[in-house]
């Protein structure tokens, strides 16, 4: 039976890259004057900025002075440096270059992730064109923020779990771990999926009483996180800047659900 044109592997990968390539220029052509920037973006860029000029992680306080940045993890700043080293560009005019990639490389990562989950390449191709064409999807990626790059760990994260899962080898499981870290180390909700992950490594060797994948993914997940957790608890007065709460449903509220 005569394939269809979209049923062929190398036509598949070559529909895919036409879609992160459109998806990329759209980002382009919608910022003319530059990329969007809120108030965490000064954060990010001065992180980067701080960076390549060897003082570290740091931000400008009130006071003028350089204080370590915790609240937000350092990924998409060090990224954001290295493009700018590669570029030769400011932080800030770089981002015009690594926001489009990204964004780019998601919709052809998202395609292959449902092409994974469907085993069908129409499905996986709409997927795709359904991101690259949304306004959602423009929108997260023409803003300074670590958004895209975290979407990038989350489906590497998706991707590298379902091939491991399906052929539990060692660099699949390791590489799965590793991405769930970096996708915390570019965002603090990327502890979600370092979570979710890791409870679906420990229901496996509890199932199958092995105990062999389970650290071979902890191997990936756990060190570059317990850094950075260390540093920020050392140079910050609480983990992360941030502070964990418990806010209990009350009584009456329970009775009346």
């Amino acid at each position: 039976m005569k394939q269809r044109p979209w049923e062929r592997k190398d036509s598949f990968i070559l529909a895919l890259v036409v879609l992160g390539v459109m998806g990329g220029w759209s980002v382009v052509t919608a910022t003319p004057y530059g990329m969007g920037l809120v108030n965490d973006s000064a954060v990010y860029i001065g992180g980067a900025r701080n960076l390549l000029a060897g003082r570290g992680y740091m931000r400008l306080s009130g006071d003028l002075g350089l204080k370590p940045i915790t609240h937000f993890p350092p990924l998409f700043s060090l990224i954001l440096m290295l493009t700018a080293l590669l570029t030769r560009m400011d932080p800030l005019l770089a981002a015009r270059i690594l926001l489009p990639l990204l964004f780019g490389l998601n919709i052809i990562l998202l395609g292959l992730w449902v092409r994974l989950l469907s085993r069908r390449n129409d499905v996986a191709l709409l997927a795709a064109a359904l991101w690259a064409f949304s306004d959602w999807g423009l929108n997260t990626h023409i803003y300074v923020l670590s958004e895209p790059l975290f979407f990038t760990f989350l489906l590497l994260g998706l991707i590298t779990w379902h091939l491991s899962w399906r052929s539990p080898r060692f660099p699949w499981i390791v590489l799965n771990g590793l991405a769930a870290s970096l996708a915390y180390l570019t965002r603090y909700a990327g502890a979600a999926l370092l979570a979710t992950l890791g409870l679906l490594w420990l229901g496996q060797a509890l199932r199958e009483r092995r105990w062999n994948n389970l650290g071979r993914w902890l191997l990936g997940a756990l060190p570059l996180p317990a850094l950075w957790t260390f540093y920020t608890w050392q140079v910050g007065e609480t983990v992360g800047n941030r502070q964990i709460a418990w806010h209990p449903i009350r009584l009456e509220v329970l009775r009346h659900g």
